[in-house]
């Protein structure tokens, strides 16, 4: 029996066969009698009508397990919104490098099986706690997966 009984999908528009992947990901994860629940962006992709819909930012505080489906950078981003939960994540590769997105669109559904019948293990990442620093005094702080990446301006 699966751990898992909410499972969030977070797409990234405009990445080639996102919208597919979130599609066939939402018909697997109901045959397998899971609730799915997705972001605004990503239920307009997919066509999500029975699905719940939450806010990216809500998305973790609600679901077992999130679901990204995009490149590195998706995960990165999606990254902010999962720490504060620790909510276990998943990537679908459909950028360019594959690193923290690891799982093949082609393999998504033999992977997802094998999750939900608990054959997994837990991969912890170490996050980084940033603070910028303006000239003005004012800081910013946040968490970072993997790297920090500034630009000038």
């Amino acid at each position: 029996m699966s751990q898992f009984h909410r499972i969030g999908i977070v797409g990234r528009p405009g990445h080639s066969g996102v919208a597919e992947t979130c599609q066939r990901l939402l018909e697997f994860l109901t045959e397998q009698s899971v609730s799915v629940i997705m972001d605004e962006t990503t239920a307009a992709l997919a066509d999500a009508a029975d699905s719940e819909v939450l806010a990216r930012e809500q998305l973790a505080s609600n679901c077992d397990l999130v679901i990204v489906v995009g490149g590195d950078g998706s995960m990165l981003n999606m990254a902010k919104f999962i720490v504060p939960d620790q909510v276990p994540v998943i990537g679908i590769n459909r950028g360019k490098l594959g690193f923290l997105t690891d799982v093949l669109p082609e393999e998504r559904e033999a992977q997802l099986a094998a999750v939900l019948a608990g054959e997994y293990t837990v991969e912890n990442r170490f996050m980084l706690d940033v603070t910028l620093a303006q000239s003005g005094g004012e800081e910013q702080i946040g968490a970072a997966l993997n790297d920090v990446v500034l630009h000038p301006g």
